[in-house]
């Protein structure tokens, strides 16, 4: 599969922001089931090291914006049978009808890890459909589990692949790349030819697993070091000193019409691990050339693949305003749902949190934001005495946000994003 960029149809694109709140119906045909998963650990050429506990939750976000037509595939953990009708009742957890969605079942919790767990995710799903139904987001890769695939699980697995970015996209649009290396020997190797500041990044992953920033040489040592057994690509880039890392969200239909779903500035740890994000009311300018060539010339052509449904490219942009894209997400992201259901004149802060099991401070604060509209919660779970839930808190303006931010924090939610964007003294 590779781009030949001069051959393909260029369609004028539409870089307006979609007017309407859309869902998966609007990309899938219907009847499609969607299942926002992962393989875990090291399998399909993918590398997750995100906890299944997490994995969980991230999977049930597609039960709020599945639609009319799309049937959301989630685990038992975060069913509604499972969480209480008291608890969805107070915190208005949005939920489906049995009939109208696959539930995972509990057999197959957040204790069952590594193979096992694949092996019965694999198991349960193959079994569940005598047709090509099912849609993952980052599938296996069996010829057993192609075959319940609506899309060709290898198609998606190859657009995922940051290697493959140079075949997608022209190169005024990417980093530099010092080195393409196959395992993390050979990595190890060439230590010597890379250059400082660069990034490190296993090139099949995702929300920042296997990305390593190297701003020292004790940086670089450490990131070849954790790497030097992995057999698995890895590629070596340019480090951009980024003043903004926006999400294009774009929505492409089975039937080949695309739009852009929405824009998002991403929110990222120090390691450059994903933790949430801001939708935005308009395109950046900064963002519309290389908008336009997604829209106008990548989309046409993965559709030619044989791919649609719902995806995105993350994209950075340095202090001259020149725009690089650094991972496509060809599959839901983080801050898909939000962006599916934005409030109108509003603002969505999406990330994830959690409290006490036991605690009624929490929950009676966050019971009332939700009454007042300020906050959605997309998706919800409970785990060593926790609840853990992926929240929307929507805002008109930065000291309303701060002040929710501020109240959760002291009531004694725990988040990484808040503790990064709230100021100690808020």
């Amino acid at each position: 599969m590779n781009l030949i960029f001069n051959k393909i149809l260029r369609r004028q694109p539409d870089l307006k922001l979609s007017n309407t709140n859309k869902s998966l119906s609007d990309f899938f045909p219907k009847g499609t089931f969607y299942f926002y998963g992962y393989p875990t650990g090291l399998e399909s050429n993918f590398l997750n090291s995100v906890p299944p506990h997490i994995e969980e939750l991230v999977a049930a976000r597609s039960i709020v914006c599945s639609g009319d037509y799309v049937n959301p595939v989630y685990f038992y953990s975060t069913s509604a049978e499972k969480l209480g009708k008291n608890i969805c009742d107070k915190l208005r957890i949005t939920s489906v009808s049995s009939k109208q969605s696959l539930i995972i079942p509990g057999n197959i919790s957040s204790n069952v890890t590594g193979r096992e767990r694949n092996e019965s995710l694999k198991k349960f799903l193959t079994s569940s459909f005598k047709e090509k139904k099912l849609v993952m987001a980052q599938p296996f890769l069996d010829d057993d589990f192609s075959k319940v695939c609506l899309i060709d699980p290898k198609i998606t697995n190859w657009l995922n692949d940051k290697s493959n970015l140079n075949k997608i996209l022209p190169k005024n649009f990417l980093p530099q790349r010092y080195l393409l290396a196959k395992n993390g020997n050979e990595l190890h190797e060439k230590i010597s030819e890379l250059l400082i500041p660069c990034v490190i990044k296993v090139t099949s992953s995702s929300a920042g697993d296997g990305v390593y920033i190297c701003e020292s040489k004790s940086d670089l040592l450490d990131a070849v070091n954790k790497l030097k057994s992995l057999d698995e690509t890895i590629a070596v880039d340019q480090y951009i000193y980024a003043v903004k890392n926006y999400g294009l969200q774009f929505g492409l239909s089975y039937t080949g019409q695309s739009t852009i779903v929405g824009v998002s500035e991403q929110i990222t740890s120090d390691k450059g691990e994903f933790i949430g994000g801001t939708t935005l009311n308009e395109i950046p300018i900064e963002m519309s050339e290389i908008s336009q060539y997604i829209m106008g010339t990548l989309l046409p052509y993965v559709y030619s693949l044989g791919w649609f449904g719902i995806g995105c490219i993350d994209v950075l942009v340095d202090e001259y305003g020149k725009s690089f894209a650094i991972d496509p997400n060809f599959r839901m992201t983080g801050m898909s749902t939000a962006l599916l259901t934005r409030k109108k004149g509003c603002t969505s802060l999406s990330f994830i949190m959690s409290c006490d099991e036991n605690s009624e401070n929490s929950l009676n604060l966050l019971s009332k934001y939700i009454m007042n509209g300020n906050i959605k919660v997309l998706a919800l779970n409970q785990f060593n005495n926790k609840w853990n839930m992926n929240v929307v808190v929507y805002f008109k303006n930065e000291s309303l946000k701060n002040k929710i931010l501020k109240e959760l924090k002291i009531v004694g939610f725990e988040s990484e994003l808040i503790n990064k964007i709230t100021p100690e003294t808020a």
